[in-house]
Order: C-alpha cells, then sequence, then structure tokens
C-alpha cells in the first residue's frame, strides 16, 4: 500500500545554540503550519543560555517537541545528529 503525502511524517530539525531568545517562536512558528503529522527535533548544540529550558518547556506542552542535548560540535553534527534520531521521512 503507497502511503500519501499527508500520512507522512515529516521531521524539522533545528540546530540551536544559544538561542533562548528566539527558539520558542522558531518552534511556534514550525508547528503553526497547516501539515500537522509533524515533529520538531531541536538539538542544543552547547548552548550556555537556557535554550534547552525553554525546549524542554515546550517539550511538555506538545509531544511533537523533541530535545536532543549535545555537548558543542557545531551546526553540521548539529543537525547530523537531528537526522539520525528524527523519525520522519
Amino acid at each position: 500500500m503507497q502511503r500519501t503525502h499527508e500520512e507522512s511524517k515529516v521531521s524539522v530539525i533545528v540546530p540551536a545554540f544559544n538561542a533562548e531568545k528566539t527558539i520558542e517562536r522558531t518552534i511556534h512558528s514550525v508547528l503553526s503550519q497547516s501539515y500537522s503529522n509533524i515533529e520538531v527535533v531541536v538539538i542544543n548544540d552547547g548552548s550556555s543560555d537556557n535554550t534547552a529550558g525553554c525546549v524542554k518547556s515546550l517539550c511538555e506542552k506538545d509531544l511533537r517537541v523533541h530535545l536532543i542535548n549535545q555537548t558543542n560540535q557545531g551546526v553540521s553534527v548539529a543537525r547530523n545528529t537531528g537526522i539520525e534520531q528524527s523519525a520522519g521521512e
């Protein structure tokens, strides 16, 4: 059986480093799209601010949001981590 576009889960990968001032707005923007079968995978790349706390709060409110914490390794490694951990197509 072939799946339709509407049934496919889409993963949105968001690398974040010291993004506490913008991360909530970013995630809300993704979640407000008309396509709802999504997951938002945020990779906190060793932030020294409250990025992780902001995302954790959103994770508790919406099960589509996932947080992965890692030591700072740069945006490319963060993006690859998100791809490896995502469930969408």
